[in-house]
């Protein structure tokens, strides 16, 4: 047999950017960078001989390229007649509920709401929701709201508030609370990060008072896994399926949107899921926003649509973004510019790039 042709394995999925390209691996959980080149290989001549390609490819060096992929499991040698006994990736997602997740932001007026709120979110039996708390809130009072959550259908509860609270207590309440999956400690002293019972416990030193902290992109978030590519491939990976009620009980995509939907004092969330603008955020794939779809990283990494450079164009790339891909560089990266400065906004708010400009920064730092 001559094993002369090569096959990614299902779970490795190549992913280009304008300078660089990715491969995912929706198994492990992990990326490898790979050059542009070499994602095209991958995405237009995957049936192809390898021995065919070294010919074709004369300028780039071909069997260096397989020996990276083989050597990090990425692809496998195979026979030509063995080609059509792997199945392509099945990159469909869909979930058995109107709505997944519900983030509830809980000032001190809406902690009398809970009991609604509960009531509210029963009626559709979703698995997921946030609750989180911009103020201190003493154990009483913390723990009359997640027993209520907890005698309902929710499957899995993240906390997000201020760490007023011993190791102990927290390890407590886990143990108590077998649906809290998160907890998330803002104005720790330090950063740390547990495993307790079911439940993953971080702390961090930033301060969150308020929505105004949603939107960061940064590389510590990125999920490189099955169910978010997909997801990611088809719908918008931040607001799909989702649901809040911010502080003052107004129902929305998200906290930090400025479009209410009613009040949960007076609107039921199913009213609000039925308004024709609720869902027109769900479907925005990253293939679709701008500059995000140039990103090698654009379908490990969550969307924003509340803070937008442009915030009059639903496509906009996230005002928090600090990535830019035309150069492959984060804003804490030596030679970084910013994406502002890689081309201009015309009238609409589309982004339009200077390519002349773009190919003479990477000159300048990459040698390409």
């Amino acid at each position: 047999m001559n094993q002369d042709y090569y096959k990614l394995f299902v779970c490795c999925v190549p992913v280009r950017g304008y300078v660089r390209s990715a491969v995912y691996d929706l198994q492990r959980k992990d990326y490898w960078f790979i050059p542009n080149d070499l994602c095209t290989i991958l995405m237009e001549e995957k049936d192809e001989c390898i021995s065919n390609l070294v010919k074709k490819y004369k300028d780039i060096d071909v069997k260096g390229y397989f020996e990276y992929l083989f050597e990090n499991e990425i692809c496998f040698p195979c026979d030509r007649e063995d080609l059509e006994l792997f199945p392509d990736l099945n990159k469909q997602w869909h979930i058995p509920f109107e709505f997944e997740t519900c983030i509830v932001d809980f000032g001190s007026e809406l902690l009398g709401e809970f009991c609604r709120i509960v009531e509210q979110i029963n009626q559709f039996a979703i698995p997921n929701i946030q609750l989180r708390f911009y103020n201190e809130i003493v154990e009483e009072e913390l723990e009359k709201v997640l027993l209520q959550f907890s005698k309902s259908k929710i499957k899995f509860i993240d906390l997000i508030l201020p760490n007023t609270f011993s190791y102990e207590y927290i390890d407590s309440l886990v143990k108590r609370m077998p649906k809290i999956s998160l907890f998330v400690l803002t104005y720790s002293t330090n950063r740390e990060r547990r495993v307790v019972e079911q439940a993953t416990v971080f702390q961090t030193q930033q301060i969150v008072d308020s929505h105004d902290h949603c939107g960061i992109i940064q590389e510590e978030q990125f999920v490189c896994e099955m169910r978010t590519f997909c997801e990611s491939s088809q719908f918008n990976s931040c607001l799909n399926c989702k649901v809040s009620i911010d502080v003052d009980g107004n129902i929305k995509n998200c906290p930090s949107m400025s479009e209410s939907f009613g009040n949960i004092r007076t609107t039921t969330i199913k009213e609000a899921l039925n308004h024709p603008n609720f869902k027109k955020y769900w479907s925005i794939s990253k293939d679709q926003i701008e500059v995000c779809k140039d990103c090698e990283f654009r379908h490990m990494c969550t969307d924003c649509r509340a803070y937008l450079k442009q915030p009059d164009n639903i496509y906009s790339q996230p005002k928090k973004c600090n990535y830019n891909p035309y150069i492959a560089k984060w804003k804490t990266d030596e030679g970084y510019v910013s994406v502002e400065e890689c081309g201009i906004y015309n009238e609409a708010g589309k982004f339009i790039l200077d390519k002349n400009k773009v190919n003479k920064l990477n000159m300048a730092l990459w040698g390409e």
